[in-house]
């Protein structure tokens, strides 16, 4: 009778196995070797590679290893494109968020930072309004190569309505959306409101005003925090502020196109406020000494003995009423792009009486701060070149 061998198979039940009858040994099997189990015979190990092994190196050494190295890349690539980093700011002093302000018809600027880390292509940002009616897609054309940051703003003009919303993407050359912000809003004022934007060293150094009493915020004078990367070089985007505050420190970091749009925007009507934080400084910004109507000879103590006390109170020298045929005395006209020098047509100018609107100093009631009036402070004696002195305290002049 022919010796049976035991082989485990699988099966529903794990106590259930099938006896089936040993293969005969043929002269071309390998020798066998005894187990120590006393049931089983193991054939002895083999050195020589099978035909299974010889056929799976070959693939690696041909084929296995580009198709791995292409699945890699596929997963490189798509980390990389991950890396893609767009960021949006809409308004003055806008954060990244819905903190930007903009003035009920005015202008604006839109900043925009991208930072490419992976594979280098064509883009082109597009900023489109969510309002009916809310005019043409702006859009930009930039170039991403790989590990490149940049940085961009333009001018964007903001209609008579409230609560706008933006959306601003970025587009390969295939039209495909490769990042996008949607829904960007920002925080209205209204037309008649005083903005003002700060550069200014720090954050401490931020200029404030008092609040107004009215329940209204978006008429509160308000004050946006301006930085030196998102600063614009068109001085149309500097049409929405009424002055602007800029420490002598952040002039030396202002690229020449942001010089030169700051220069444009005070040419045509703007305030500058400049807040001088060393001698040097002025010196080594040639435009910037040439705006300032004093030359600055050094720094001098003193103490105020009350008379920036009273000038705060005294407020603001009165202004000569602008009288035109037609329009009702006290009302504040507002000038369209036809109305100005130089162009044709007839003048069409647009009246609006404000419903209450007072020229009193809003500081006539500031109560005196003694240790501001005996403190000695430090003032920079100059020269005054040109313009008019408001405020004199013994060598120092405004």
């Amino acid at each position: 009778m022919a010796r049976e061998q035991i082989r485990p198979e699988q099966d529903a039940s794990p106590d259930f196995v099938i006896v089936s009858p040993r293969k005969p040994r043929l002269p071309s099997d390998p020798p066998m070797v005894n187990s120590g189990a006393g049931r089983h015979d193991v054939p002895e190990p083999s050195t020589r590679p099978t035909a299974g092994w010889r056929r799976r190196a070959a693939w690696w050494r041909s084929g296995g290893t580009l198709a791995v190295a292409a699945m890699l890349g596929w997963l490189g690539a798509g980390s990389a494109r991950a890396e893609l980093q767009f960021d949006v700011f809409v308004g003055y002093g806008s954060g990244g968020g819905n903190d930007g302000l903009v003035r009920e018809a005015g202008w604006f600027p839109v900043a925009c930072e991208v930072f490419n880390d992976g594979p280098g292509f064509d883009a082109v940002f597009e900023l489109s309004s969510r309002q009916v009616g809310g005019g043409q897609v702006r859009r930009w054309a930039i170039e991403l190569p790989t590990n490149t940051r940049k940085r961009f703003s333009f001018p964007v003009f903001a209609g008579a309505g409230r609560y706008a919303s933006w959306d601003a993407r970025l587009l390969d050359r295939r039209g495909r959306v490769r990042a996008e912000h949607t829904d960007l809003r920002t925080q209205d004022l209204g037309w008649e409101t005083y903005l003002l934007g700060g550069l200014p060293r720090s954050f401490g150094g931020m200029p404030a005003f008092p609040a107004v009493k009215h329940n209204r915020t978006d008429q509160q004078p308000s004050v946006a925090r301006l930085t030196v990367e998102q600063f614009p070089d068109n001085p149309l985007a500097l049409e929405g502020l009424d002055a602007v505050y800029l420490n002598s420190e952040k002039a030396l970091e202002l690229r020449a196109n942001q010089a030169q749009a700051l220069v444009t925007w005070i040419e045509g009507g703007g305030h500058l406020i400049v807040a001088p934080e060393q001698l040097q400084d002025l010196s080594s910004t040639p435009w910037l000494e040439e705006l300032v109507p004093v030359r600055f000879t050094g720094i001098v103590t003193n103490r105020s003995d009350g008379v920036v006390q009273a000038w705060l109170q005294a407020g603001p020298p009165p202004t000569p009423a602008m009288e035109l045929p037609g329009v009702a005395p006290g009302a504040v006209v507002l000038q369209g792009p036809q109305n100005f020098p130089g162009t044709t047509g007839p003048a069409a100018a647009r009246a609006r009486t404000p419903a209450s609107r007072s020229t009193a100093s809003p500081y006539a009631v500031l109560a005196a701060d003694p240790a501001f009036e005996n403190s000695a402070l430090a003032f920079f004696a100059g020269q005054r070149r040109a313009g008019e002195v408001r405020l004199e305290l013994g060598v120092i002049r405004w």
